[in-house]
C-alpha cells in the first residue's frame, strides 16, 4: 500500500514538473529567486543590485559567496528538472563558477556581481532551452567548448611557464655549483 502511494506521488511530481504548467510554475519560482539574488533593489542611475552582491560584501571566509552559490546551484538543479540539456547545464555551471571566481576578490567581487548576474543569465538559458532547444543546445556546446579550450590554453601556458622557470633555476644552480667547485 505504501509502495503504491509512493508510486502515485512520484508520478504526480514527474508529470507536474514536465507538463507545460508545471514547467512554467517552476520557472516562475526560480525567476523570482534569480531577481532576488541579482536585481532586487534599484540604485541611482538605474543600476540594479541583488542580495548576491550585498551578501558578497561579508568579508568572513567568503560565507556570503558560499550561501549565494548554493542558491545558484539550486537554479541549476531546477534547470535539470525542467529538461535542460547537458550542454546548457554545463554553460549554467560555468556562469556560476565565473561568479564564484569573481567573488573571491573582496569588494571587487561584489561590484562584479552587479554586472555579471549569473542567476539572471541562467534563467535566460533555461527559458531559451525550453523555447528553442536545438538552437540553444548548439550555441551552448560551442560556448562550453570555447571556455574549456581557453582553460586548456591557460593551463598549458602555466605548465610551460613552470617548466621554463624550473629550467632557469636549474641552470642558475648548476652554474653556481660549478663555479664554487
Amino acid at each position: 500500500m505504501l509502495e503504491r502511494a509512493a508510486s502515485v506521488n512520484s508520478q504526480k511530481t514527474n508529470s507536474y514538473s514536465h507538463s507545460p504548467e508545471g514547467q512554467q510554475h517552476q520557472i516562475e519560482d526560480i525567476r523570482r529567486l534569480a531577481k532576488t539574488l541579482d536585481a532586487q533593489f534599484e540604485l541611482p542611475f538605474g543600476i540594479k543590485v541583488g542580495w548576491d552582491a550585498i551578501v558578497g560584501l561579508i568579508p568572513v571566509f567568503g560565507i556570503g559567496d558560499v550561501a549565494t552559490s548554493g542558491l545558484s546551484l539550486y537554479i541549476l538543479f531546477r534547470g535539470a528538472q525542467v529538461g535542460c540539456s547537458v550542454s546548457v547545464l554545463l554553460r549554467m555551471a560555468i556562469n556560476i563558477l565565473i561568479d564564484v571566481a569573481l567573488g573571491v576578490f573582496p569588494f571587487l567581487g561584489a561590484v562584479a556581481d552587479i554586472f555579471w548576474r549569473s542567476n539572471q543569465r541562467n534563467i535566460a538559458l533555461i527559458e531559451q532551452s525550453l523555447a528553442r532547444p536545438n538552437e540553444i543546445n548548439r550555441k551552448s556546446k560551442w560556448w562550453v567548448l570555447l571556455v574549456f579550450s581557453g582553460l586548456a590554453l591557460v593551463l598549458l601556458s602555466l605548465i610551460s611557464l613552470l617548466v621554463f622557470l624550473a629550467l632557469k633555476v636549474w641552470g642558475y644552480l648548476s652554474t653556481s655549483m660549478l663555479g664554487s667547485a
